[in-house]
């Protein structure tokens, strides 16, 4: 196979069910209260911003008391564990000659704890956007990952849960797919169901 595989984490090699569950319950909050204040203060903290900031602008949105170093090791905690076949689906893809890598919006505390993870060993380089600067779906974001991957957008395969990030990458010139699953992620590679 001489297509690089490029993964995105959130939605995709990790599920988002749930995302903001265990932050919720440290916090004694319902997580319809979290979410929101979650999400709204996301993408600085994925582009880089410190960990600090974003915690507690959460936790005064929310009217809360918490600990941003706690909060972050639950969060990354959560985030870090893979979804059901995405660790078969790597080996396999490894075994098939395709090299693996991934592409996520995510703060540096989960890029190092991602990093650091057992699964994440069949993956051959990861990219994220505390990395970078930057995020999906700016068209800079895949610039900058072919460069780091060393490869031509039309050596690309990338599976991401958001259209807005997969036309981002089809406009780059990659083969770019919305993730449904690792079985539909198989027949795109032509892998073998397992």
């Amino acid at each position: 196979m001489d297509k690089t595989t490029v993964f995105d984490l959130g939605g995709v090699l990790v599920p988002t069910d749930g995302a903001t569950t265990a932050v919720s319950a440290s916090l004694g909050r319902a997580e319809t209260d979290v979410a929101p204040a979650y999400w709204a203060f996301r993408d600085d903290y994925d582009r880089g911003g410190p960990l600090g900031g974003f915690w507690s602008a959460v936790l005064a949105r929310v009217g809360v008391e918490g600990d941003p170093e706690v909060l972050d090791a639950i969060d990354c905690a959560r985030w870090s564990t893979p979804a059901p076949g995405v660790v078969e689906l790597i080996a396999d893809l490894n075994a098939a000659g395709s090299r693996v890598v991934v592409l996520s919006n995510a703060p540096r505390s989960l890029a190092a704890t991602v990093r650091a993870a057992d699964w994440s060993r069949g993956i051959d380089q990861l990219v994220f956007s505390s990395d970078l600067g930057l995020m999906k779906p700016d068209a800079a974001v895949y610039a900058a990952a072919e460069q780091a991957y060393g490869c031509d957008p039309s050596e690309l395969v990338f599976f991401d849960d958001r259209p807005v990030n997969v036309a981002g990458a089809q406009a780059a010139g990659w083969g770019a797919h919305l993730w449904a699953g690792v079985p539909a992620a198989r027949e795109v590679l032509g892998l073998a169901a397992r």
